[in-house]
């Protein structure tokens, strides 16, 4: 399919491919990985020619078709997101606009011998628009649209109403209409939910071409990948399987160097001590001259050289109450599109949530209701005691000031910091020397990200609000990150599409969707069995109604009698489950109703003259009504996660009821 043989490219002094080669056939998905920086990019510029190197070859087949998908996409056109997505299928479009534009001139014309010879050259368009499938076009264009996340009610919108993540949805539909035989895809999955990302992920396990692609994912990785090749100091090392076994091998081919480097050293020792020892005797004298033409053929095997790695710990801030943010009854809506209507919801301290849930699912507006950057419509967000909040935004990249100079930008961050402390701090994200003076403006995505990052832990907080902090960090930033989050003693809410940090970092997951927000006291891992398990049993019991016959008069009776006995045992074993869960649903609610009588009472109380003057009946008031808040927190909190666990009891009893009706 595709064969690079001895590329090399340079800019200036710096050296970013030095002799690559790389082959790779039809079916293969070529996982590229490195730091940034290294020239991956570069690589797949001069793959797809929009690049030279400064010498070796690429060889393609004359008629390899080449889909190309960048980091950023032009947001610009005009088109509807069904007109662009077509756009990919680039013969069947221009006949699409002629064959209209005949439409057109044939309505608009009276002469009859126009008509005849326009409608004949309409006829020969429409034959030639069938033979490539044209009518299937916009069908297939739908449907690719769909699976990346897009509702059918988008699909004729303007392209240029749709934000960053959706325009690179966009394009990578118009890539994939085109039916390309060569993929070059360029962090693809960073800006696909979980339920586009697993579809993505199909889809190009059954790619018929080939895929090479950049990825800092490696979930995406070992779920796609069939081979792996990593560029540093220009060179490229190819090897065979998923990330999991490419990190496995090159930890092997590691210990073999460092051991065949220790033996090399070892007999390198050996043999000069006893060249010094005889050197100077006449009768050693053909030995020594042996060990010296010995010494200049050892081929001493090269170590790799190691990148510097990040190291940080987030600034330790003071400790905070017990509850660290309360929502409650809030309403968000913009225009007509209602977010939220009357969301509840509290953080507690130590808590580590990760949101889940499809774009657009209103995630980044929750977090930014918690941050305070946007406006509840009605209800109350309240932060607990001594509780400071940092926020990090997918925007926040773009808020940087691209004149400042790295520096600069986190001095401003920074007020009253040391020259010192601030190059310390950019220290630990790679820039170092004269890089803190580089102003952003010249930096890559995912230094500006290592910035934002570094402004963010200018100042301490206990509580870290973080959308998308992965985007654009490569996979050793993205280790340190995880390794600071995973120290980290304060209380922090993430979204992320990243599910190995999910999976390394998270307590707890809020399941955003649908104008609601689902708390399940849980880590990912958990909570995604939980959800395979439900999606297994409902496929089960389509999948026996599937293979179902259609049944005769006696075995219709029978199978009625069966569903309804089915139904008897399922309603059944779901009041049983349910029982206890709503009696203690129905505890804690009447507990908390006590206690807010008491709260009330106290309040009243603390207005009178004759009981405020007594200032050991005031605290004895005060002392009181604060176990009433500890023991109205604790109530709240199982109170939350009895509720959650009983509607998602009755979502499965609803299903289940419902695919038992359709068999009956």
């Amino acid at each position: 399919m595709i064969s690079l043989k001895g590329l090399t490219k340079s800019f200036g002094d710096r050296t970013l491919l030095d002799d690559v080669s790389l082959n790779v056939s039809a079916g293969e998905r070529l996982a590229l990985v490195g730091r940034n920086g290294v020239g991956k990019s570069t690589l797949l510029n001069i793959i797809a020619g929009l690049s030279t190197a400064d010498s070796g070859e690429v060889v393609l087949r004359a008629d390899t078709v080449i889909g190309y998908l960048h980091q950023e996409v032009d947001p610009l056109s005009r088109r509807t997101v069904l007109e662009e997505a077509m756009e990919g299928a680039e013969t069947a479009s221009a006949l699409s606009r002629r064959i209209e534009k005949l439409q057109s001139a044939i309505s608009a014309t009276g002469d009859q011998r126009e008509i005849q010879e326009w409608t004949r050259q309409l006829g020969h368009l429409q034959h030639h628009f069938e033979m490539l499938g044209g009518y299937r076009t916009e069908a297939e264009a739908g449907r690719i649209l769909m699976g990346l996340g897009f509702r059918a009610d988008q699909l004729n919108r303007p392209v240029a109403s749709f934000s960053g993540g959706w325009l690179m949805r966009i394009a990578l539909a118009r890539i994939l209409l085109g039916n390309p035989d060569l993929l070059l895809l360029d962090e693809p999955s960073n800006h696909l939910d979980l339920q586009s990302l697993l579809w993505f992920e199909e889809l190009l396990r059954e790619f018929a071409g080939a895929v090479i692609f950049i990825s800092h994912d490696r979930a995406f990785m070992n779920r796609v990948a069939t081979r792996v090749s990593e560029l540093a100091h220009g060179r490229l090392e190819h090897f065979a399987g998923n990330y999991d076994a490419f990190l496995s091998e090159r930890e092997k081919r590691l210990a073999l160097l460092r051991a065949t480097r220790a033996n090399q050293e070892r007999q390198i020792a050996e043999t000069r001590r006893f060249i010094e020892r005889f050197r100077a005797k006449a009768t050693k004298a053909r030995q020594v001259q042996s060990r010296v033409k010995q010494l200049e053929k050892i081929d001493v095997a090269e170590m790799p050289q190691h990148d510097a790695n990040l190291s940080f710990r987030f600034a330790e801030a003071e400790r905070c109450g017990k509850e660290v943010l309360a929502i409650r009854g809030v309403a968000k809506s913009y225009g007509i599109h209602k977010v939220y209507e009357a969301l509840n919801l509290t953080l507690h301290r130590g808590d580590k949530v990760a949101f889940v849930g499809e774009n657009g699912a209103g995630k980044s507006t929750l977090l930014k209701l918690m941050a305070g950057v946007t406006e509840a419509d009605s209800g109350s967000i309240a932060l607990g005691d001594r509780v400071t909040r940092a926020y990090f935004a997918q925007h926040q990249v773009e808020a940087l000031n691209p004149s400042r100079t790295g520096l600069e930008e986190l001095a401003y961050h920074a007020p009253g910091e040391s020259e010192g402390r601030l190059r310390d701090l950019l220290g630990v994200f790679l820039f170092r020397g004269d890089d803190v003076h580089r102003t952003i403006e010249v930096m890559s995505g995912g230094e500006k990200t290592r910035i934002a990052l570094a402004c963010l832990l200018a100042r301490p907080a206990n509580l870290l609000l973080l959308d998308e902090p992965t985007n654009h960090l490569d996979i050793p930033a993205r280790d340190v990150l995880e390794a600071a989050l995973a120290r980290y003693d304060g209380t922090f809410c993430l979204i992320t599409h990243d599910r190995h940090l999910i999976s390394a970092v998270a307590n707890r997951i809020f399941e955003v969707g649908e104008g609601m927000v689902r708390s399940h006291a849980m880590d990912y891992d958990a909570w995604l069995y939980r959800k395979a398990s439900e999606t297994r049993n409902g496929l089960n019991l389509r999948g026996e109604t599937e293979r179902s016959a259609t049944p005769s008069p006696s075995e219709e009776l029978k199978r009625g009698r069966s569903q309804r006995q089915a139904l008897g045992g399922l309603r059944s074993d779901f009041y049983g489950q349910t029982r206890e869960l709503k009696k203690g649903i129905e505890n804690a609610e009447a507990e908390l109703e006590t206690i807010l009588r008491r709260k009330k009472g106290i309040e009243n109380e603390l207005t009178k003259p004759e009981v405020y003057s007594n200032g050991e009946r005031v605290a004895g008031l005060k002392s009181e009504m604060v176990s009433l808040d500890e023991k109205a927190d604790l109530l709240t909190l199982k109170w939350e996660e009895l509720s959650v666990e009983l509607e998602d009891l009755e979502s499965q009893f609803r299903r289940q009821e419902e695919d038992l009706r359709k068999r009956a």
